[in-house]
């Protein structure tokens, strides 16, 4: 695959349950649900062949034709999520079939997968289990149960730590380490008490100078704050710890000069020692907004 195509995108809209890739010089198909001839049809998709058979393109459904995750790549593979608990591993360059592989066959996903250390980490909604597996699909690994979980996980090198949010409002760690360490999952830490009562839906975001020993965790939540973690202990950063307000009205500005008009859904993001918040928005305010950060 030349680097004027990037991949794929889950058919999420319509249930369709495909992968398919635009190229990012005309926007034009590379891959996706197409008819004999290599064309994309799509209105084909809503009556689209049973699970695990293929379309006359050559192009496998999902597992379960519906998901909301997002494909990241590891190496010549795309991998997305479905509803089932399969994770789905398609060919970057042409969409055929490479496997799939579920930890459990009745538990919803709604977070992407994290691809680190040659391995893949998911959250479950319905069970509140973190699962690893290696990148063939393989070697089936559970971690630690929790509420039900939205969050994409995020990486800390420097602690050999995957990062999750749930809807109890917590945050907690599971160890990275698998394949030169043990063969089992575990708590490193977690911190109850980051948005009690209220979901963390935005996932983590670990920002610092990789080897410092200094990483941070931010995360947004429902209640509408910005929370900074220790990456090595899940500890409140002291004065960091909430630098935004809650919602509502009759906040007091004075103690909280940084005010979010809303739940933090959307995941953040760290450029040059800034950190950009997107807000869904409240009852008085109800649009969203963008905020930046120093």
């Amino acid at each position: 695959m030349n680097m004027k195509t990037v991949l794929a995108f889950p058919s999420y809209g319509f249930k369709t349950g495909y992968m398919r890739a635009l190229s990012l010089a005309n926007g034009k198909n590379v891959w996706g649900h197409v008819d004999a001839s290599g064309a994309l049809v799509d209105a084909l998709c809503d009556a689209g062949p049973q699970q695990g058979s293929m379309t006359p393109g050559g192009l496998c459904k999902l597992a379960e034709p519906s998901t909301h995750s997002s494909p990241p790549i590891g190496g010549m593979a795309a991998i997305v999520n479905d509803w089932s608990c399969y994770n789905n591993a398609r060919n970057v360059t042409n969409g055929s079939w490479l496997w799939e592989s579920a930890w459990s066959y009745s538990s919803t996903v709604e977070s992407s997968p994290s691809l680190f250390n040659g391995r893949v980490f998911h959250g479950e909604k319905t069970s509140g289990q973190i699962v690893s597996m290696d990148w063939l699909g393989s070697s089936l690994i559970g971690g630690p149960s929790y509420d039900d979980i939205w969050t994409t996980g995020a990486f800390s090198s420097d602690h050999q730590a995957v990062i999750f949010g749930d809807d109890s409002g917590q945050v907690f760690a599971a160890n990275t380490d698998l394949v030169s360490l043990s063969t089992y999952m575990y708590e490193k830490w977690c911190t109850t008490d980051v948005a009690p009562s209220y979901n963390i839906r935005c996932s983590p975001l670990v920002a610092g100078v990789p080897g410092s020993n200094q990483g941070n965790v931010f995360v947004g939540a429902d209640d509408g704050f910005v929370h900074v973690l220790n990456a090595a202990d899940g500890e409140p950063v002291t004065g960091a710890d909430q630098f935004s307000v809650l919602i509502g009205n009759g906040l007091d500005l004075d103690d909280n000069p940084l005010p979010l008009n809303g739940a933090v859904r959307a995941s953040m993001a760290a450029y040059q020692g800034r950190l950009y918040v997107l807000t869904t928005g409240n009852p008085v305010a109800p649009w969203p907004t963008l905020y930046c950060f120093n």
